[in-house]
């Protein structure tokens, strides 16, 4: 089996080519990258990028114009010749939800890599997704795959968003939906109108003790990323009252993945840690169990304010993503694709910690220690 991960010098990436690499049905590993780890001054390449054949590509670059060369689809689509899966994991640096750049780019490079997959005939496609995805949930209850997207029906008969490949400007009335959603809406497309078998891989935050240097640039910014105190802890955290938090270790997201390629499985899957995390749970990891409760609006405006001062780079919005975020029930993974995860929440949260403590990160440009 030909597989192709565009993204893979990212984090679910490196999770990817790790499950990928030792399996013995793929036959051929490439990775697809702005930031391709052998042309950016790194001496050595460890696993698992050392088992992919990698190609330098900018997904988000300005097309040429017309009769001035190929596009970036055209030039995609060329790589892409001959493979049986392309796994899309590329997502745009930095946690600012609200970033119209951002939020533009990671549509403009989906529908990319879709548009290229079905003019190269690939069997098969599957995109990563989390429960941003999802409309919003007024209680904990678990929802499975059927939760309804956002946009609700318009998801399965809205005329489908097209992006200017040029600009790379988002059609205005695509706005409301978050940008999961509308990758959602073009990946069904994609099946609608090709042979192509899709798969949304939906997920909460994505940890790994390799994660820490990105989780400081994208999430900490110049907050104090180092302990307070000499056994690695904070004083105390404050917490958000009602929001709970649901992770996923990469390794087991990475291995999910590997399933559903081996299996070729259509259709959407909710992947996450069995245990969904509260206050309590993140403060006896961070601060010795020292928390103090605040409102939801304190914490907007805190935040807010250290997004407009520089200080942080997470735009507000992201905070209400989190709050609207359904809790993911994984039955259909467990059941379906014999798939369980083997890290739990607060584990894997306690390692992505002790990674920041430490410097932790890994030896490709997204990932390297901050």
């Amino acid at each position: 089996m030909h597989v192709v991960v565009v993204g893979a010098s990212g984090n679910v990436g490196t999770a990817v080519l790790a499950a990928l690499a030792n399996e013995p049905v793929v036959t051929q590993l490439v990775g697809i990258a702005r930031r391709v780890p052998r042309t950016e001054g790194a001496s050595t390449v460890e696993f698992p990028h050392d088992a992919a054949q990698w190609v330098r590509l900018d997904l988000a670059a300005r097309d040429p114009r017309p009769g001035h060369g190929p596009t970036v689809t055209d030039r995609l689509a060329d790589v892409l010749a001959g493979a049986d899966t392309v796994i899309h994991v590329a997502r745009t640096p930095r946690a600012d939800v609200g970033s119209r750049v951002r939020r533009d780019t990671d549509l403009l490079v989906a529908q990319r890599v879709f548009d290229a997959a079905a003019q190269a005939h690939v069997r098969h496609v599957v995109a990563a997704s989390c429960t941003g995805a999802y409309s919003p949930s007024d209680d904990d209850s678990p929802r499975t795959e059927s939760w309804p997207v956002r946009g609700g029906d318009e998801t399965a008969s809205a005329p489908w968003a097209r992006i200017n490949t040029t600009t790379g400007a988002a059609a205005a009335a695509d706005r409301p939906m978050t940008t999961t959603a509308r990758v959602e809406r073009l990946l069904v497309a994609l099946s609608r109108n090709s042979d192509t078998i899709v798969t949304s891989m939906r997920t909460p935050i994505v940890l790994h003790r390799r994660v820490a240097g990105q989780l400081v640039r994208d999430v900490v910014g110049s907050l104090p990323s180092r302990p307070i105190r000499k056994d690695g802890t904070v004083p105390t955290v404050l917490w958000p009252d009602g929001l709970r938090i649901q992770v996923i270790h990469a390794d087991d997201l990475g291995e999910a993945y590997r399933k559903v390629v081996i299996q070729r499985q259509p259709g959407a899957f909710n992947l996450a840690a069995a245990d969904v995390l509260s206050g309590q749970d993140f403060a006896d990891v961070v601060s010795n169990g020292q928390m103090r409760t605040i409102t939801d609006t304190q914490a907007r405006q805190a935040l807010g304010a250290a997004s407009r001062l520089g200080v942080a780079p997470v735009d507000p919005r992201w905070l209400a993503t989190l709050f609207d975020s359904p809790v993911l029930d994984t039955t259909l993974a467990r059941e379906l694709l014999r798939w369980a995860p083997e890290h739990d929440a607060r584990s894997t949260l306690r390692e992505a910690v002790e990674g920041i403590r430490d410097g932790a990160g890994a030896q490709t440009p997204p990932l390297l220690p901050a």
